[in-house]
C-alpha cells in the first residue's frame, strides 16, 4: 500500500459511507468511520465538493496504520494507478458481506495474494481468528486450520502472526493477468463486458 500511495501527490479522506449507512439503520461497528482514502483528480474533487478533506501522504500513512490496527480490509481501487483505498469491515462494507456468502471468496476478488499456512511453526495463539474477515482461519485443536478457498489476500493474519506461520505468497497464475492501468479502464472493461452479455 505503501507504494500505491507513494505514486500520488495529492490526497483526499472521506467518510465510509459503509459504515456510516449501517449505524444511521442502528447497525454496524466501532471502526473508524473517516477512512475512505482518495488520490489524484479524485482527491480534488472530493475537497472541491465538500465530500472530503485535504490531507497529506503522512496523514494516509497514519491512516492506513490505524486501519490495520482496528482489522481492516485495504481494498484499492481495481488498477495499476489506483485512485482510492477503502478501509473495509466485514460488519459494514458491502464488498466484504457480499464476499463472506460466497463459497470460495479467493476466486471472486482480483487480489495476487493468498496465505500460505506453516502448521508446524503455529503457536496457537489465535489472533488471527480475530483478524481475518472471511472466516478462512478457524480454530482446531492443535492451533488453527486455514482455508485458502475462503482466503482474499488482506494480509490481516500476516501482520499480527507472531510466529510467521502465515504469510501471503503470490497467487498462481497471478502474473500474467492484466490489470487495468487506471480506475476508468476498470469501469470501461466491465462495460464493455455487460454489453456482451446483452
Amino acid at each position: 500500500m505503501e507504494e500505491l500511495v507513494k505514486a500520488h501527490e495529492k490526497f483526499a479522506v472521506a467518510t465510509c459511507i459503509c459504515r456510516t449507512k449501517e449505524k444511521k439503520m442502528g447497525r454496524g461497528c466501532d471502526a473508524p468511520t473517516e477512512s475512505c482514502l482518495i488520490f489524484g483528480d479524485f482527491a480534488d474533487f472530493y475537497v472541491r465538493t465538500g465530500r472530503g478533506r485535504k490531507i497529506e501522504r503522512e496523514e494516509v500513512m497514519e491512516l492506513l496504520a490505524k486501519a490495520n490496527e482496528a482489522n481492516l480490509v485495504l481494498n484499492p481501487t481495481n488498477s495499476m494507478f489506483v485512485s482510492a483505498i477503502c478501509c473495509c469491515c466485514g460488519d459494514c462494507c458491502g464488498i466484504l458481506r457480499g464476499l463472506q456468502s460466497h463459497p470460495k471468496p479467493s476466486e471472486a476478488v482480483a487480489s495476487s495474494f493468498i496465505v500460505s499456512f506453516e502448521e508446524d511453526a503455529c503457536a496457537g495463539c489465535g489472533a488471527c481468528l480475530e483478524r481475518c474477515q472471511m472466516q478462512a482461519i478457524t480454530p482446531v485443536e492443535s492451533g488453527v486450520a486455514v482455508n485458502t478457498d475462503r482466503c482474499i489476500g488482506c494480509g490481516l493474519c500476516v501482520s499480527t502472526c507472531p510466529t510467521g506461520a502465515l504469510r501471503l505468497v503470490r497467487k498462481p497464475g497471478s502474473a500474467s493477468k492484466e490489470m487495468p492501468v487506471t480506475f476508468f479502464e476498470t469501469w470501461y472493461t466491465i462495460a464493455q463486458e455487460q454489453a456482451k452479455e446483452t
